[in-house]
């Protein structure tokens, strides 16, 4: 889901580097930003749970990935491109973590 929501906002770069832009200049757009991905975590937590994943289980995928996203945000910047390869790393680097 996340990757997906990603790979929208580099379809159009321009548009993502306005938005980024905006989100930083004015707070009350930043902190409607940050409560629309909390959303998204909240809508992935009860989507997992809807289909059987342990609740607890649930919550820790839900509030890993927005931790990702979090961090390809302010990693990639203005950039969409860089968003979207920040949230490959940062996934890629939590896997390697739970891997190792």
């Amino acid at each position: 889901m996340l990757l997906a929501i990603c790979a929208e906002a580099a379809r159009n770069l321009g548009h993502y580097a306005v938005y980024h832009r905006l989100v930083k200049q004015h707070p009350e757009l930043e902190d409607r930003h940050t409560r629309k991905t909390r959303h998204y975590a909240d809508l992935l937590e009860k989507h997992l749970i809807d289909r059987g994943t342990p609740p607890a289980t649930a919550v820790l995928a839900a509030q890993l990935t927005l931790a990702c996203y979090q961090a390809a945000w302010r990693l990639g910047s203005h950039d969409a491109t860089a968003v979207l390869r920040e949230a490959n790393g940062a996934f890629d680097l939590l896997l390697g973590a739970i891997a190792a």
